[in-house]
């Protein structure tokens, strides 16, 4: 399959997962419907990526609260835009209500917690954004790491809180007992 990109055009759940399927990159759809592409990362930032989803995998395994999710899944939010973050969370409830058809394809819901960990060629701004979108769409909490600037910013739909270099931080209540050791991650 050849493929010319085309700025303009609205690309379905079924077409991006065609393109996922034939190339090596990370495809998102942005509210508007315009395509997003993302590259693999860097050595360091598959690391981070790796440390953080194992963490989130840890403890889900051992509180059994719901499902986690690593940056390969991509989840078709209300408002028509269909993202992948880094990692993810889902509550049991909400994903036990989706049909088994629903898994195996971007599940319709927002995640209840999502993780977006910058690589050195994101932008803040444009991530910033993003965990705005998330909170909008029904995610409960935002975790964005801002890896150069060993910075963690706590999205909540009640505020933002920033933290300098953080070594760990406790996630609850939306994830009761998970402590993230941002040390791996933030070096």
């Amino acid at each position: 399959m050849d493929f010319a990109f085309d700025p303009r055009k609205r690309y379905s759940d079924r077409e991006i997962m065609e393109l996922s399927r034939l190339y090596p990159l990370r495809f998102e759809r942005n509210a508007a419907g315009r395509l997003i592409v993302a590259p693999p990362t860097g050595m360091d930032t598959g690391e981070q990526n790796l440390s953080l989803e194992g963490q989130l995998w840890e403890w889900n395994r051992r509180y059994g609260l719901g499902k986690a999710y690593n940056a390969s899944t991509g989840f078709r939010l209300p408002d028509g835009s269909m993202l992948s973050p880094d990692a993810s969370w889902v509550e049991r409830s909400r994903w036990e209500a989706l049909r088994k058809e629903e898994r195996a394809k971007f599940a319709p819901l927002c995640p209840d917690v999502v993780f977006e960990l910058a690589s050195p060629t994101d932008r803040p701004g444009v991530l910033r954004k993003k965990m705005l979108a998330y909170l909008r769409n029904g995610a409960k909490l935002g975790v964005l790491i801002l890896v150069r600037k060993k910075v963690v910013e706590l999205y909540r739909p009640q505020g933002v809180t920033s933290f300098p270099n953080p070594r760990t931080l406790e996630l609850g209540p939306e994830l009761p007992g998970f402590k993230v050791n941002f040390s791996e991650i933030l070096g």
